[in-house]
């Protein structure tokens, strides 16, 4: 019984962050009633160069520390997956009294402005983050991952295009 549950966590959690991951992320999916959720598509701005400047070791660090973050955001009321990579869901209870999608954001980019620090590399951390608001039971799984995945690259697109969003001014 007890190789069968360490199996299934293996198989339900990332090796790297100890986040579920995409296939809990389905299973999550798969076993809730409709109540109203937003989800977030979190993708980590120039990943690929943080592991080209710094290595992999350093990549690996950077991602245990979003995850942490990022654990300790969604305070209870979300659960966090490493979907896979540099990109990271939080599906988020929506209700009165709870936290906006809008203020849950402005927490993570607050979080982040403070830059990482690991082996004496002082690493600045950005993150694109989509929004999808949606009722379990309304839209299937890769309708509703597909939809959050848009609005990511919309705000990534954004910021590429001079005008962060999150910020709600022009760039420098």
């Amino acid at each position: 019984m007890a190789d069968l549950e360490k199996s299934q966590n293996a198989i339900h959690h990332d090796d790297l962050t100890g986040l579920p991951n995409r296939q809990a992320l389905q299973q999550f999916f798969l076993n809730q009633e409709n109540d109203n959720k937003y989800y977030l598509f979190l993708d980590v701005d120039r990943f690929k160069q943080i592991n080209d400047t710094y290595g992999h070791v350093i990549g690996d660090e950077v991602l245990r520390y979003i995850s942490f973050l990022l654990h300790d955001l969604a305070e209870g009321k979300g659960k966090v997956f490493r979907l896979s990579g540099d990109e990271f869901i939080i599906v988020h209870e929506l209700y009165a009294g709870n936290r906006t999608a809008w203020e849950l954001c402005q927490d993570i980019h607050q979080r982040f402005r403070e830059p990482f620090f690991c082996a004496k590399h002082c690493i600045h951390i950005s993150i694109s983050i989509g929004v999808y608001e949606f009722c379990f039971g309304s839209e299937d799984f890769i309708t509703i991952l597909d939809q959050a995945d848009q609005e990511m690259y919309k705000v990534k697109k954004s910021i590429t295009d001079g005008f962060d969003v999150r910020k709600r001014r022009t760039l420098p």
